[in-house]
């Protein structure tokens, strides 16, 4: 019984482990993709500053 106890605890711990790493991947997802947003943004007003302006 003592074993099976500490195995489930094993489990319990991997479980904890890979929902927190779940979590921290899903947070840097989130950073990486409104910073390649920012990104995209900065280089499209570079674009209009620099193409459209002196046409306009």
């Amino acid at each position: 019984m003592k074993m099976l106890n500490s195995r489930l605890q094993h489990v319990q711990n991997l479980t904890d482990k890979t929902i927190e790493d779940a979590r921290r991947a899903k947070e840097m997802y989130k950073h990486l993709t409104l910073e390649r947003y920012e990104e995209v943004c900065a280089r499209l007003t570079f674009l209009i500053l620099t193409r459209l302006m002196p046409i306009l």
